[in-house]
């Protein structure tokens, strides 16, 4: 079936699920939030091998680090667009969570398909980002290298991809 013929979905506004678990190569949901903000892109991963859904899609941030999935209601809907190649553009809409007395994070994407308008996001509230801040410090506090061993080996890596990959520098 022609992408044309498929119905895209009325709603802009996606609600994702299983922010709070591990990726299966032991990187945190939740840490990946704390460094993401409303309004960056997002991508969409089909994950048809799913065994839970064949129907599930990823969502990834800009460093192609997973965030969590698309609900399995939302996902039959999207599914089919995704694999006829009607691919919307997706960002990060709202950050939920994140308070002192609510701490786990969870996360909304909006998408807009071609020729439409981009949902405006909602920025992080003021308590939001103190406690992300106080988050960050508390994490850097509790490195035994600090800031320097987190952000060299990422330095480090990913200017060796760009030599691998032959991208200027």
């Amino acid at each position: 079936m022609a992408a044309t013929q498929l119905k895209r979905p009325r709603k802009k506004i996606f609600q994702l699920v299983g922010e709070s678990f591990d990726n299966p190569d032991g990187t945190s949901r939740q840490t990946i939030l704390l460094s993401t903000d409303p309004g960056e892109p997002a991508y969409l991963r089909r994950d048809p091998d799913n065994p839970k859904d064949p129907n599930a899609i990823a969502v990834l941030d800009a460093l192609d680090r997973q965030l969590a999935h698309i609900a399995a209601e939302d996902a039959a809907i999207l599914a089919p667009l995704l694999d006829s190649g009607d691919i919307p553009r997706a960002k990060i809409h709202q950050i939920t969570g994140g308070l002192r007395n609510y701490p786990t994070m969870g996360c909304e994407i909006s998408l807009a398909w071609e020729g439409q308008k981009p949902h405006r996001h909602r920025p992080l509230q003021e308590d939001q980002a103190a406690w992300r801040k106080a988050q960050v410090k508390k994490r850097l506090k509790t490195s035994s290298t600090g800031c320097l061993g987190m952000i060299l080996p990422a330095a480090f890596l990913t200017s060796t991809a760009l030599i691998a990959t032959n991208w200027p520098l």
